[in-house]
C-alpha cells in the first residue's frame, strides 16, 4: 500500500488500495481558495457564511474514488458555533464529483456543520446539497473531533465523530442507505448553502485528512 503525503508531494493519482493524506494542507492543487475558505499554517480554515454568494473550494484527486469502498477520516477543529438570526448557516465538507458549489447538481458524499442545527450526513445523487440523516450530534467550540466517513457498499455508508485523535471514544454514529448511482467521486470539497441570508458563526479548521480507497476499515 502506497501513501501519498499530499502537503509535501503536490497532485498525485489515486489508485486502488492506497493512501491519500493532507498531513498539511497547501494551496497547491486547490481550486476556489477565496477570503471564506482558505489554507494557512498547514491547516484548511473555514468561515462558513450564507450571503447569497457561493464559496467552494475543492481539490482534484486525479481519479475517481471506488464505487463501493473508501474510507476518508479527517479531524476538525471547532471553533465557532453560534446562530443569530435568519436562515440557518450550512456548510458542505466532502467528496463530490463536481468542483463546483452546493446549488449544482451533484453527486456527493460527506458531512455538514451549521449554525442552529447538528452535525449531519450528507447524499445526494445528481442534486443540489442539502442535509440529510443521520444526525451526528453538536460539539461545543472550541474542540477538536474525529470525523470518519465509511462507504461499505455501493448502497451503505456509515459515519461517526470521535473525540480522541486514534479515531477511539466514539461521540456519535450512524448509517444511511444511499443511492448505488452516486458515483464518480474525485473532487475534495468544501462549500456554502449559498441561497437566503442568515447571520451567525460556523468555524474552525481541518487539521488533517486522509482517505483510503477500494477499503472499509482502517
Amino acid at each position: 500500500m502506497n501513501i501519498f503525503n499530499v502537503g509535501f508531494l503536490g497532485a498525485t493519482v489515486l489508485e486502488d488500495n492506497e493512501v491519500y493524506t493532507f498531513d498539511q494542507f497547501v494551496t497547491t492543487g486547490w481550486a476556489g481558495l477565496n477570503s471564506n475558505i482558505g489554507i494557512s499554517g498547514g491547516n484548511l480554515n473555514y468561515n462558513i457564511v450564507r450571503n447569497g454568494s457561493s464559496y467552494a473550494a475543492s481539490y482534484d484527486l486525479g481519479k475517481k474514488l471506488s464505487n463501493n469502498k473508501w474510507v476518508l477520516r479527517m479531524a476538525v477543529n471547532i471553533t465557532g458555533r453560534a446562530y443569530a438570526g435568519g436562515s440557518n448557516i450550512i456548510g458542505f465538507f466532502g467528496m463530490s464529483d463536481r468542483n463546483d458549489g452546493a446549488a449544482t447538481a451533484q453527486n456527493f458524499l460527506g458531512v455538514s456543520p451549521a449554525s442552529n442545527n447538528p452535525w449531519n450526513a450528507v447524499y445526494k445523487e445528481n442534486a443540489s446539497l442539502a442535509v440529510s440523516a443521520p444526525d451526528l450530534g453538536q460539539p461545543t467550540p472550541t474542540v477538536t473531533k474525529y470525523f470518519e466517513i465509511i462507504r461499505t457498499s455501493s448502497t451503505e455508508m456509515s459515519f461517526a465523530v470521535y473525540d480522541n485523535s486514534d479515531y477511539t471514544g466514539e461521540f456519535s454514529s450512524g448509517t444511511a442507505t444511499i443511492s448505488a448511482g452516486i458515483t464518480d467521486l474525485q473532487y475534495l470539497k468544501i462549500c456554502n448553502f449559498e441561497s437566503g441570508s442568515g447571520s451567525g458563526t460556523v468555524t474552525g479548521q481541518i487539521l488533517n485528512l486522509t482517505i483510503y480507497n477500494n477499503v472499509t476499515s482502517v
